[in-house]
């Protein structure tokens, strides 16, 4: 099966594996190194990061109002 690489960074010292699920699918994905994960699993991820940007932009709009 294809692999992709992702990276995805700690959010502190003791964030060491996140939960990605797609399609009833789970796995858990090591954080603070590059791994590699299906497909769509990296894709999931990387929504996931867009989806937070997008809400960030949507705040800050809004903060500096």
């Amino acid at each position: 099966m294809e692999k992709v690489k992702i990276y995805i960074p700690k959010r502190s010292k003791s964030d060491n594996e996140r939960f990605i699920a797609c399609n009833g699918r789970r796995v858990m994905v090591q954080t603070g190194q590059t791994v590699e994960v299906t497909p769509d699993i990296a894709e999931v991820y990387r929504n996931s990061v867009a989806q937070r940007e997008e809400a960030d932009r949507r705040i800050s709009g809004l903060v500096s109002e």
